[in-house]
């Protein structure tokens, strides 16, 4: 092995994706391994280019005359002979989410395979019983992996619940760029300038909390606060957040900025006083956004469900409350605005929270680790 590129038998080290080419964690892991000499190749389910890999998009819904019963078996039979011979060409194949049906039989006999799971393909929402066809292929995906990691420790417990024989987890988290998320690249928003912006950067839907937000917003501006609010993101729940901020008459304090590119997400988080992360989804697996507004010396205030504590140092880096509760984080939100140099502390030790712990640059490397030990074996 090269030190410096990937290289097998002296020729590049031979990479393929099974995982969304349209997400931004799948862009920052096939990047890095690019830059670093791989030949790579991406299986996804939505199309989207990525400059220098293949892009295969997986068994798209057929139409026209493909539904016909033996044009749509040819397809099958075509689209499953393309996704093998991606499989076969690997020196490693890695499966970034586990989807949960018949296609994961491509899987079956691959000896080099990593598989990381990232949240949803382990935990579901639904507190029913899970289907047994769902839990069938989570195992059997597991089973087949030479190498599991996972983002965080919480998502490590929980994937150990399907996970055949006790097989080591990783825990490697998506981690930030720091060079990117850097708050000297950006203009300082001064402390005590008002109005005081408080940010949310996530999905608009009810499990994430963006109507607690809403709700405290109300009682942090009747206790004499001048804020702004910033909800960044999409959802189908947002118009009934349009509505709630409208029958709790704050509306014209409350921005909905739809969804912001991840390249500009180091610019909003510059522009903000406070981070405020209030899901209740009580299986949330990390707080990526929390570490990114750490990193930009943004202090946050987030709820203390699923692995959202390992992304916030409570008292330290921010404040964690309990879920559904717009009056703790009315309290925390309030606090700090009323403190300024507490939340400059906060935002310099949140800097250096990430550093040690969640820096991009030293997760991928372990993750090259895994790959060179794995190639080696």
């Amino acid at each position: 092995m090269n030190d410096e590129k990937l290289t097998i038998d002296g020729r590049p080290l031979r990479l393929t994706y099974v995982a969304d080419a349209w997400n931004t964690h799948t862009h920052r892991w096939v990047g890095y391994f690019r830059d670093l000499g791989c030949e790579v190749k991406v299986i996804s389910y939505r199309e989207w280019d990525i400059p220098g890999v293949e892009v295969y998009v997986h068994s798209p819904v057929p139409q026209g005359l493909m539904t016909i019963p033996p044009l749509k078996q040819l397809h099958t039979l075509t689209d499953y002979m393309h996704v093998k011979s991606m499989i076969n060409w690997a020196d490693i194949v890695h499966v970034h989410f586990i989807y949960r049906y018949r296609f994961n039989m491509v899987f079956k006999g691959v000896h080099k395979l990593v598989v990381s799971t990232w949240g949803k393909d382990i935990i579901t929402d639904s507190d029913e019983r899970e289907p047994r066809n769902e839990v069938y292929w989570k195992k059997y995906v597991l089973k087949q992996a030479a190498v599991l990691t996972a983002t965080t420790h919480f998502l490590a417990d929980a994937t150990r619940k399907y996970s055949p024989g006790g097989k080591e987890i990783h825990v490697i988290p998506f981690g930030v760029d720091l060079d990117v998320f850097d708050p000297e690249k950006f203009p300082r928003k001064n402390p005590d300038d008002q109005p005081y912006r408080i940010g949310f950067l996530k999905h608009l839907r009810t499990k994430y909390g963006p109507d607690t937000l809403i709700e405290a917003t109300r009682l942090i501006r009747d206790r004499g606060h001048n804020i702004r609010t910033i909800l960044a993101g999409v959802g189908d729940d947002e118009d009934e957040l349009r509505k709630l901020a409208r029958d709790l008459g704050v509306h014209r304090i409350i921005d909905f900025v739809g969804r912001i590119p991840h390249e500009e997400v180091p610019a909003f988080m510059a522009s903000l006083d406070i981070f405020c992360m209030p899901s209740r989804w009580e299986s949330e697996t990390f707080g990526v956004a929390a570490v990114e507004a750490e990193a930009m010396e943004i202090p946050v205030v987030a709820t203390a469900v699923g692995g959202v504590p390992e992304a916030v140092d409570d008292g330290v880096t921010g404040i964690l409350v309990k879920p559904n509760d717009p009056v703790a984080i009315t309290n925390s939100i309030s606090d700090l605005l009323e403190e300024p140099l507490v939340r400059v502390e906060m935002g310099k030790a949140g800097r250096k929270y990430v550093a040690e712990h969640y820096d991009w640059q030293e997760n991928a490397a372990r993750m090259k680790k895994i790959y060179l030990d794995l190639v080696q074996s």
